[in-house]
């Protein structure tokens, strides 16, 4: 009886450890089924973050594409425009002067008529008294001369067949002259007998119309292929990481801008060549260890900091940019030179356009520094990058007013006003009113306590003429 109770506790005590057991093997399983399920479920939402990620990025990406895209195609609409409103010029140029030369050559064919008549009619009329009937006949009404041709029968009458009953005293006066004008001057049929000075007023066309052609054929578009982008004349290939312009007549300053840019004002420049982007530290660079040259502050052993090579190279005054510029056989653009190419042949604001589009240039608190040249889309008509911002350019023309403005340094004297030089562009610090295409300022050329670190620049070259 005993041993029947002892077997009984022993076995209900083994039961509730197995009891005990099973629950925690249980618990441990679920644990770890809730632990692989949460696992599983943030692998599945990184894979839908990632996704998300890179659907957002090819949007981006296609949207700056397609601005890409369409800045291109507006630089290429402009460029067009460009070349065709100076075509149209050269056209109309052109046709006053086949104008000029079809009046030469009826002058001169009037004069071989009456030399002629002259001649083979022996009438005894001076040069003077030709030219005077001449002019009075030119007054009769067309329809007086249609009649008095047609009195005539379709042909021309002379002093002796003219019924002076039937035709006005000016009528008359043209009867009498009708002999002496130019066979395109008259409707009615010209006499067989003066064909003899046809050949020699022929002669003296033939010449005439064959400049004209001429003229024309030179004129004309090469056919097939389109212009090269930023480059008006096919016939003129610039030099490297250059652009040609070909210079012309536009509008510079602006009469909604500070004293500086004011007045608006006509201005034309030469075909030049110009720098795409501004001058990068490692071009500078080759300058500096190839000539012993001073380096910018900041430079060490001669050599820029690290990850700047692509950057515009600042810290450097006027001198120093023009004995660059003049080391690789360049020189600095003249203003009036940059703000053509800035403002490209619309004459926009910006080099984009009138209205401010943030991100296309590194202005506007775009960065915190300087950035790579061509880094942003902001690119002129010419196809030129960083005309305003990034960083401050210089240019050779010192800093004057337009005519009939005021400026600040027009109290200095001439020699102290000559050794402030024009700076263009803003850079990364200015706001859009600053970085526009307009925007000017005298800055010192020379070392002294002054700033350089926001300045840089871009070089430019003469061009000849497209033609």
């Amino acid at each position: 009886m005993e041993e029947s109770v002892v077997l009984c506790e022993s076995c209900g005590a083994n039961m509730v450890g197995f009891t005990s057991s099973t629950l925690s093997v249980e618990a441990e399983r679920e644990r770890v089924e809730q632990e692989r399920a949460a696992e599983v479920e943030r692998f599945r939402l990184e894979q839908k973050r990632a996704a998300e990620e890179k659907q957002l990025r090819l949007e981006q990406e296609k949207a700056e594409e397609a601005d890409r895209l369409r800045l291109e195609q507006e630089r290429a609409a402009e460029v067009e425009r460009f070349r065709l409103e100076q075509k149209l010029a050269a056209d109309e140029e052109l046709l006053g002067l086949e104008q000029e030369r079809a009046k030469e050559a009826d002058r001169l064919f009037e004069e071989t008529w009456l030399r002629g008549d002259q001649v083979n009619e022996v009438q005894p009329y001076d040069s003077d008294v030709l030219r005077s009937k001449h002019e009075a006949a030119a007054a009769v009404p067309p329809a007086e001369v249609r009649g008095l041709q047609q009195t005539a029968g379709g042909r021309v009458v002379s002093d002796s067949r003219v019924d002076r009953n039937a035709v006005s005293f000016g009528q008359e006066r043209y009867a009498k002259m009708a002999a002496y004008l130019p066979f395109w001057a008259l409707a009615s049929e010209a006499p067989k007998r003066r064909a003899r000075w046809i050949i020699p007023a022929i002669a003296a066309v033939i010449p005439l119309s064959a400049v004209v052609i001429i003229a024309i054929l030179l004129n004309q578009q090469p056919a097939g292929g389109e212009r090269p982008h930023a480059t008006p004349s096919p016939s003129i290939v610039p030099p490297s990481n250059m652009v040609y312009l070909p210079g012309g007549v536009f509008v510079m300053g602006s009469d909604n801008g500070d004293e500086y840019e004011k007045p608006a004002h006509r201005v034309t420049v030469k075909p030049f060549f110009i720098d795409i982007n501004e001058v990068t530290c490692e071009e500078y660079e080759k300058f500096v260890k190839t000539t012993g040259y001073q380096a910018p502050s900041g430079w060490v052993n001669g050599t820029f900091p690290a990850g700047a090579e692509r950057k515009p190279v600042t810290g450097v005054n006027w001198d120093d940019a023009n004995n660059y510029a003049r080391w690789v056989k360049k020189r600095l653009p003249t203003e009036e030179e940059w703000e053509f190419a800035a403002r490209g042949p619309e004459g926009w604001k910006y080099p984009w356009g009138n209205e401010w589009r943030k991100g296309l240039a590194n202005a506007d608190n775009a960065s915190t520094g300087l950035a790579d040249v061509g880094q942003f889309n902001g690119r002129s008509a010419f196809g030129l990058a960083d005309m305003v911002g990034n960083a401050w350019e210089w240019t050779s023309t010192p800093i004057h007013s337009y005519h009939g403005g005021k400026i600040p340094e027009d109290q200095l004297s001439e020699v102290d006003r000559n050794k402030m030089k024009t700076i263009r562009g803003g850079c990364y610090l200015s706001s859009p009113q600053q970085a526009t295409a307009t925007y000017r300022r005298g800055w010192p050329q020379a070392r002294g306590p002054y700033d350089f670190n926001q300045t840089g620049f871009r070089c430019a070259q003469d061009a000849p003429s497209k033609n």
